[in-house]
Parts: C-alpha cells; structure tokens; sequence
C-alpha cells in the first residue's frame, strides 16, 4: 500500500466533505436551498467512502498484522465505517432529494444527527488511522 498517497487522499477528503457539511448547515432550516448542496453532500460523502474500501481494509490489516493493537484499529475502524455508512443511507432514503415537504420538519434534525456522527468519524480517523498510515510510510 501506498500509505503516504492514501493518507494524502484522505486528508483531502476530510476537507471536501467537512466542507459539504459545513455548506448545508447554513441552509439546514431552509429546506428549499439545503437541496442544492445535497448533492455536494451525498458526492463527498460516497467519495471518501470509496477511499476506504474493502481492499483499503484488508492491505491496512495485512500491513499491521504484527501488532495486535494496530491490528485491532483497523478492524475496528472497519466495522465502524460500515455502521456510519448504514445511518449515512437511512438518511438519505429519509431525505432522497429535499423534494418530499413531509420530511422538512425533520430534516434539520436528521443531517445534525447523520453529520454530527460523520464528524467524530473524521476526527477518530485523524487521532487513530492518519498514525497507522504514518507508521507505514516509514515501513514500507
């Protein structure tokens, strides 16, 4: 694995999609204009999904099987993306495009909760999986 590429990518990703969020708060009550950023949304949240794929998951495995705590977090980040991936697609079958008036009322609620849990994934990210691929730039 190329972790400092992957790590580089990630960061990136971070960014984007902090970004997307922070654009559709502003208009979180103003259930007309959050559509036109939730495409935005839904695109970087799909695109840092596929950043961490399956195959990512298995070479991070492969790469850390000799420690066990390492090894450990990245079975756990594992679980925990395909958790936050699950409560991502509830929200958006929830809110599909902001054309359905009945989910308005709720709407402001559901994206705090659905980007509230993307949040602390994207910060347990930087406090646990940025060091694991730190660790193996160093090791290739």
């Amino acid at each position: 694995m190329d972790a400092a590429k992957k790590l580089k990518q990630l960061r990136a990703s971070h960014h984007l999609l902090r970004h997307a969020i922070v654009r559709l708060q502003d208009y979180v009550r103003a259930y007309s204009q959050a559509r036109l950023f939730l495409g935005e949304f839904e695109q970087q949240f799909l695109n840092y999904c596929d950043l961490q794929n399956k195959g990512f998951y298995s070479e991070l495995q492969e790469d850390c099987s000799g420690d066990r705590k390492k090894l450990k977090m990245a079975e756990f980040l594992l679980y925990d993306l395909k958790d936050l991936r699950i409560e991502y697609l509830a929200f958006i079958e929830k809110h599909p495009t902001l054309t359905n008036r009945s989910g308005a009322q709720s709407f402001p609620l559901d994206f705090t909760a659905v980007s509230s849990r993307i949040l602390i994934r994207l910060q347990m990210e930087e406090e646990y999986l940025f060091p694991l691929l730190e660790g193996l730039k160093d090791n290739p």
